[in-house]
């Protein structure tokens, strides 16, 4: 990440801390000063304070804090066993070896929509094994609550994604 400003070199430090604050709390990461308008950093592990909006303050070697700040924001992580996807493309029947496309709608530990996008998921799907077909539960006799049963397993994927 990259924080841009005027005078970073002034302190004759190529070391800068930047502060994440919030009203619960804050967070301290190391950064570089990489030219005179440009600090780097990484970004810290802001779970422990939730999703919340916070000020970032640079502070230059043994300088003391910016009086300026550059709001910042960070959100909740996405939890796939809480997410949910759905679509065309996870629908009984589609052709293989055919583009199509399914939506998975991105959720946080505590069920509630994430508001940002930009995650990357890498998905894998697979069909349930069918132990017995529509049909053959038919010819056995079976009665019609174990037809819907076998037809609904039928149309049924698993979807892993992390």
């Amino acid at each position: 990440m990259t924080i841009f400003g005027e005078g970073f070199q002034s302190a004759n430090s190529s070391n800068a801390t930047v502060r994440f604050a919030c009203q619960k709390g804050h967070i301290e990461v190391s950064g570089n000063v990489i030219s005179d308008t440009e600090v780097i950093f990484e970004t810290p592990n802001f779970e422990k304070y939730g999703p919340v909006d916070v000020e970032a303050r640079v502070k230059l070697g043994s300088k003391s804090l910016t009086n300026g700040t550059v709001d910042f924001s960070f959100f909740s992580v996405t939890d796939s066993t809480k997410s949910l996807a759905f679509g065309p493309g996870l629908l009984n029947g589609i052709a293989a070896g055919f583009p199509t496309s399914f939506v998975i709608q991105a959720k946080d530990r505590t069920g509630a929509d994430r508001i940002c996008g930009m995650d990357e998921f890498c998905v894998t799907i697979t069909e349930l094994d069918i132990i017995k077909s529509v049909e053959e539960v038919e010819d056995e006799g079976d009665d019609a609550e174990d037809h819907e049963e076998v037809r609904e397993l039928a149309t049924c994927f698993i979807i892993n994604y992390y």
